[in-house]
């Protein structure tokens, strides 16, 4: 009996040593901006027979693509090579390193594979400096920028609620005198790096009754320009009928 299953065994491994498929993956050690990614790769096999495999690429930055299994009949000892295009390397894409893969599903799993690098230029973070959201007019706005590397080119653009741009040079100050909504954006660029861009909003209420009035932390951005919008117009309509209630006294008081 032991003799059996020994001979069983020897005929397994036999079969599987003969199924084996000899597999060479081809591709640059790099890619740059523009360039597209694929690899060629070979099949070898010792004998006749069908194969069921999967080819792919797996980059830590990049979406994975959907695996798909082919299958095909390979002839004793001649080569087989086919090709496996993945995508077009774009300006937006991080420098990483990444893997091509061919997984060999049937008759014996084998996977190989081997590594490439994408080189494009690295991003860096750039974020707005900004002690509040909410001021009140006549109060002084301090606006500044961080960015994680050092000598970063920026330019900068203040849009006022009335649609107004100016362009300013970061740091920047100025005193408050337009009630509503602000935006600042804000572009900076590096040699040998991806461009930065940002927005942020604030915003300018008339009086201090306003600013509580409005409770930021429960409204989302859109709500909040909504609510801050309101308050101008009813600040506006305040100021409209003052001024008319001053021209009738005064006129009043003429007439005395």
């Amino acid at each position: 009996m032991k003799k059996i299953i020994c001979l069983l065994m020897f005929a397994f491994l036999v079969a599987s040593i003969s199924a084996s498929v000899n597999t060479e993956i081809n591709i640059n050690s790099q890619f740059t901006s523009r360039e597209k990614i694929e690899f060629s790769y070979t099949f070898l096999s010792d004998r006749t027979q069908e194969i069921r495999f999967m080819p792919w690429i797996k980059c830590p930055s990049a979406p994975l693509p959907l695996l798909q299994e082919e299958t095909i009949v390979l002839k004793s000892n001649q080569p087989l090579t086919k090709t496996y295009s993945h995508m077009i390397v774009t300006e937006d894409i991080e420098p990483q390193t990444c893997v091509a893969y061919i997984k060999i599903l049937e008759p014996t799993q084998q996977t190989f594979s081997k590594e490439f690098k994408i080189k494009t230029d690295p991003s860096f973070s750039l974020e707005p400096i900004l002690e509040n959201k909410i001021f009140l007019v006549g109060e002084k706005i301090n606006l500044d920028y961080d960015a994680d590397v050092r000598s970063v080119s920026t330019s900068a653009t203040l849009i006022f609620p009335n649609e107004q741009k100016q362009k300013i040079n970061l740091p920047y100050s100025f005193t408050a005198q337009q009630v509503g909504t602000y935006i600042l954006e804000i572009i900076g660029s590096k040699k040998d790096y991806k461009t930065s861009s940002k927005k942020i909003q604030f915003s300018v209420l008339q009086n201090e009754v306003d600013f509580n009035q409005i409770q930021k932390g429960d409204l989302s951005q859109e709500e909040f320009n909504i609510e801050v919008q309101n308050m101008k117009q009813e600040n506006e309509k305040k100021d409209f009928f003052s001024s008319i209630w001053s021209r009738m006294t005064g006129k009043v008081i003429d007439l005395f």
